[in-house]
C-alpha cells in the first residue's frame, strides 16, 4: 500500500505509514489527513500536507497542543540541565563559572522559554501552513538565531571572567556587535530560500 502523503510503500495491512505516520487505511475515521484538516478548518486555513518534523499522526490529531507538548518537554530538559549545572558547581574545584552559569540560566529563564516555544511553534506552523507561514518564517528564524547567539556570547563572557582569558571576552563582545548584521543576513538568506523554492519548487513546495 502506497502512502498518499510521502509515497513510501507499506505492507497491505498497515493502517499508518511507517515513514510519515499518515493514516493510509480505508476504514472510516482513518481517511488520510481527516483529523488534520478538521483542525485547520477551525482556523479557516487550508493546511499544508507536505512532510517535515511534524509529520506524525499524533501531531495531526492534537493540533496546536503538539508543539506545546514539545516546548514543555524541552523546558523540563532545561530545568534538569539547570540542576545538573548546580550539581557540577558543587563538585567542581572551580565552581565560579558553573555558579555564574546557573545564575544566568535562572535569570534568563523566560528568554530560554521563549526561544524554545518559538522553535516548537515555528516548526509546527511551517508544517501545517507552509504556503502562508513561509513568508514570515525568515524573520522568525532570524530572531531565534540572534537570541541563541546572544546567549552564546553571555556564556563566553562568563567563561572569560572565570578563566581570565581576554580572547574569550573579545569573542563575546564581537558576537554581540555583529548581531544586527546577523539578523539582517539571516532574513535575506531566508527570503532568498523562499524565492528559490518558488523558482525551482521541490516536492515540499509543489502546492505553494
Amino acid at each position: 500500500m502506497i502512502c498518499p502523503r510521502c509515497g513510501v510503500e507499506n505492507s497491505p495491512d498497515s493502517k499508518y505509514c511507517k515513514s510519515c505516520g499518515n493514516p493510509i487505511a480505508d476504514e472510516p475515521g482513518l481517511r488520510p489527513d481527516a483529523p488534520f484538516k478538521s483542525f485547520a478548518d477551525r482556523f479557516g486555513r487550508e493546511p499544508w500536507t507536505g512532510g517535515g518534523s511534524f509529520s506524525s499522526g499524533w501531531v495531526r490529531t492534537l493540533g496546536l497542543v503538539a508543539p506545546l507538548i514539545v516546548a514543555m518537554s524541552l523546558m523540563v530538559a532545561f530545568v534538569l540541565a539547570l540542576f545538573v549545572v548546580g550539581m557540577i558547581a558543587s563538585a567542581s574545584d572551580h565552581p565560579a563559572f558553573w555558579n555564574d552559569l546557573a545564575d544566568f540560566m535562572a535569570d534568563y529563564f523566560w528568554l530560554f522559554l521563549g526561544l524554545i516555544a518559538l522553535g516548537a511553534f515555528q516548526g509546527f506552523f511551517m508544517y501545517v501552513y507552509r504556503p502562508t507561514f513561509k513568508w514570515v518564517n525568515p524573520i522568525v528564524s532570524a530572531i531565534a538565531v540572534v537570541g541563541w547567539l546572544w546567549i552564546l556570547a553571555q556564556v563566553l563572557h562568563l567563561a572569560a571572567a572565570d578563566a581570565s582569558h581576554p580572547g574569550l571576552d573579545t569573542l563575546s563582545s564581537l558576537t554581540v556587535l555583529v548581531l544586527p548584521a546577523v539578523f539582517v543576513l539571516a532574513v535575506i538568506m531566508g527570503y532568498m530560500f523562499v524565492w528559490f523554492s518558488l523558482v525551482s519548487p521541490s516536492n515540499w513546495d509543489k502546492k505553494t
